[in-house]
């Protein structure tokens, strides 16, 4: 019996006593754990205490035949597109990357932030909302998105943006990159290396993290510097030449599941 963790159950662990010695206790009778990177292998050792010769690193992957990049060319009126995709909420980063958007230089008509996702929590959703009419670009609130419309999204964006303040390996990186986009994305631990190895090479920037308490709380006095830095990657990410696609396909799920196959 094997076990898949994608870091959720990290952060769970350590915020949540319920039954924690019990759980873990569980986790150690698992005959392996995969985990998508070297942050989570340490993770699972330290909070589980799995033994080390267990944990197997297997990446994440994607569905290749969704997510690639289309041979007609997005839409190209000189407006600049970013996109997000994932829930809509704080700690996902999006107040944040709606804030950052007043500290860029261009003109109302030539920028529009697309943000994939649902609601995390409603109240927190109408904040967000209420952020983005004060915003001074067009802000679209595009809900749940079936893989192959969000795959349209990707291919008709510039810019995809990841300024989460908790994450292991998000998939929409590998996701947005496969359907040709640029990259702006927080410097979660680990992400950096596993990039710099699997996709050399990549357009991709990246975000220092916010200072943070409790796991995923960041230290409100910190986040001025965040979107500051945040506004920053992205003007610079817009003016990265597109030199070619990066080959992210051994990333597909079929790879991923063969690579699993051979270590089970």
């Amino acid at each position: 019996i094997y076990g898949f963790c994608h870091n959720t159950d990290l952060r769970q662990m350590m915020k949540t006593p319920l039954r924690r010695g019990y759980i873990a206790e569980q986790i150690r009778r698992l005959d392996a754990v995969f985990v998508p990177q070297a942050a989570q292998a340490e993770g699972v050792e330290r909070i589980y205490g799995m033994e080390t010769d267990k944990i197997h690193m297997s990446g994440t992957g994607y569905n290749q035949e969704i997510f690639y990049h289309k041979e007609y060319s997005p839409r190209r009126d000189g407006v600049l597109r970013l996109a997000y995709a994932g829930k809509i909420a704080e700690k996902k980063g999006v107040m944040s990357l709606i804030r950052c958007l007043s500290r860029l230089p261009y003109e109302r008509e030539s920028l529009v932030l697309c943000l994939a996702g649902g609601a995390g929590n409603e109240e927190e959703y109408r904040e967000i909302q209420h952020l983005a009419e004060e915003a001074p670009y067009e802000v679209e609130f595009l809900g749940k998105l079936p893989q192959r419309e969000l795959a349209k999204v990707y291919n008709e964006s510039d810019i995809f943006v990841l300024p989460s303040f908790f994450d292991g390996l998000p998939l929409t990186v590998i996701e947005a990159l496969a359907c040709g986009d640029k990259v702006v994305v927080t410097d979660f631990p680990g992400i950096r290396d596993w990039l710099g190895k699997e996709a050399p090479g990549a357009p991709v920037l990246y975000v220092s993290m916010p200072r943070m308490r409790h796991t995923d709380e960041v230290v409100p006095e910190s986040l001025e510097a965040f979107e500051r830095e945040l506004a920053a990657k992205i003007k610079e990410c817009a003016e990265l030449p597109v030199a070619g696609r990066t080959d992210i396909t051994h990333l597909s799920w079929k790879n991923i599941c063969e690579r699993i196959l051979e270590i089970s």
